[in-house]
């Protein structure tokens, strides 16, 4: 069983084994209508047979937009329970939509199924803490679009959030959230849409997968990790994650507020003084980047022979050279040899090319800022270049 299959069949499985109760049901989409409104827009419903003795069919769902059109929400629907949390919180488990299918203006949008779990606030509730978790779970399957000769498809979408002590807690010790998207397929159509270099032609046809995770120990002001992960099974991956200390609420907010104040043109002066000693006590205590070669090196290197007339060895001799130039031009003499021969051995024999820091004394990001010159920054980071065997 493949890893979409394996969470459908996880998905179903959990929706169904929860009792579900028809008032609370009308209640959360009373109040989803509140919220709709406030958009000129309407959802309706009609409670329908039970697809067995624990899950209820929504039969139909129908979203009215606020120019009056009236859209049905896929073949079959349901949600698995609701539950009214502390707080007057609505919280619907199990929202399910399948086999969407609508075409307007020329393009087309497919959605084999969608889940979602909800948390909606009283209308008019204000606290970012629990704002925060109205999507606590969302995954979309087998999606498609076509637009304009174009079309955009991946195999499942996901986004996960977890909230620490207890779901709808208006004083979180912590966030840990996830987005991943897998078997996004490259197209040519796609790369020439969005004018993308040569050098991604080789994954045409290929599937990407996508991986980005965030850990805000809130309690602890600490955001570790921040990561971002991005590859092609046997080709290759790009990974990157940062861990900061001194990601304070207030810290966050007064960066909501710069943006709003940009957006709206206002004197951002005053916010700008108070964000600087805020910024004073944010730190980095990690920092990890790598370049994994699982194949795909050998499929550039054909390409790049292709279009330069040098044999592979010779392309990778250039590459390594060329990395290892750049980080002398900008004084990094201690990652420079390093970096270059691992570079080499990864588009050679596999494996990757790791630049990571791990300083005793984190940084705060102020400093770094302040010491300007690369060479100063990666001193100060401690940061190290080398190679990552294979793992197979």
């Amino acid at each position: 069983m493949n890893m979409r299959n394996l969470l459908i069949s996880i998905a179903a499985t959990a929706l169904l084994a929860v009792p579900v109760q028809a008032a609370p049901i009308d209640d959360f989409f009373a109040r989803a209508n509140q919220y709709l409104a406030e958009l000129d827009g309407s959802l309706s419903y009609a409670i329908g047979p039970g697809y067995d003795a624990n899950t209820t069919g929504l039969q139909p769902l129908v979203l009215t937009s606020p120019d009056g059109t009236a859209v049905t929400l896929g073949e079959k629907a349901y949600v698995s329970s609701v539950t009214t949390l502390p707080g007057d919180l609505l919280y619907a488990q199990g929202l399910h939509i399948s086999n969407f299918d609508r075409t307007q203006d020329g393009t087309r949008v497919r959605i084999g199924g969608l889940i979602a779990d909800v948390l909606l606030p009283p209308l008019g509730m204000t606290d970012p803490m629990l704002l925060a978790q109205g999507i606590s779970g969302l995954s979309l399957f087998d999606f498609t679009l076509e637009s304009s000769g174009v079309t955009v498809s991946f195999d499942s979408a996901s986004y996960f959030l977890n909230v620490l002590p207890e779901r709808g807690s208006a004083d979180p010790s912590t966030y840990e959230a996830s987005v991943a998207l897998e078997g996004f397929l490259v197209t040519e159509a796609l790369l020439e849409q969005v004018d993308a270099p040569q050098v991604l032609a080789p994954l045409i046809g290929r599937k990407v997968d996508l991986d980005i995770r965030f850990n805000w120990r809130r309690d602890a002001g600490a955001i570790d990790p921040f990561s971002v992960e991005i590859g092609s099974p046997d080709f290759g991956d790009l990974a990157f994650s940062v861990g900061l200390n001194g990601i304070t609420q207030e810290l966050l907010a007064a960066l909501v507020e710069m943006g709003q104040q940009r957006a709206t043109g206002s004197d951002g002066a005053a916010l700008q003084a108070k964000l600087i000693p805020l910024f004073s006590q944010v730190t980095v205590s990690a920092l990890f980047s790598g370049l994994f070669n699982e194949g795909g090196a050998a499929i550039l290197l054909e390409q790049m022979a292709q279009e330069t007339g040098q044999s592979s060895t010779k392309t990778i001799q250039s590459a390594s050279t060329g990395l290892r130039d750049m980080l002398l031009a900008n004084g990094l003499d201690t990652l420079a040899l390093p970096a270059g021969d691992a570079l080499s051995a990864a588009l050679s024999d596999g494996g990757g090319v790791i630049i990571s820091g791990y300083p005793a004394t984190p940084p705060s990001v102020l400093e770094l800022i302040a010491l300007q010159t690369p060479k100063a920054i990666a001193e100060r980071l401690e940061l190290q270049a080398k190679y990552d065997e294979p793992s197979r």
